[in-house]
């Protein structure tokens, strides 16, 4: 029975081809700009949803690094900033559309590399400073 139906759906639409009532070119070109149109904008949208506030939290799991660190950042169009205020350290980094981290804070010469994801209004990872000498975790949570 299903095999008929299938049938009879595939005659039907191969009748409405031969017929003219298949879609124009021009229309099928319309069609896919615009589908293309949609999917910019979500991916803009998305390359911009982990903007605002955030809390940082730094783990120390080895080596001699101070145990644990929080701070908080700003992320603009994707871009990891510093928040202004305590001036002793400068971070510079990249969110991706899909919620990919890629960090690194600086100070006195010295720099610790992060990476990780966020994912809503959360996230972590992990990071190492002096060359492997110290490393760790961090976690993330949207503060606005």
């Amino acid at each position: 029975m299903k095999f008929l139906q299938r049938l009879f759906i595939a005659l039907g639409l191969a009748a409405a081809m031969t017929m003219g009532f298949a879609p124009s070119a021009d229309a099928q070109t319309q069609t896919k700009a615009k589908a293309k149109t949609v999917k910019q904008k979500v991916v803009k949208q998305k390359a911009v949803s982990y903007d605002g506030l955030w809390t940082v939290l730094i783990m120390t799991y080895d080596g001699p690094c101070d145990r644990t660190y929080r701070y908080p950042v700003r992320i603009v169009r994707g871009y990891v900033q510093h928040t202004g205020g305590d001036a002793f350290f400068s971070i510079s980094g990249r969110v991706s559309a899909g919620g990919g981290v890629s960090v690194t804070v600086s100070r006195d010469g010295n720099q610790a590399h992060g990476t990780g994801r966020l994912v809503g209004n959360s996230g972590g990872g992990s990071w190492t400073a002096g060359g492997g000498i110290c490393s760790g975790q961090w976690s993330a949570s949207r503060r606005s």
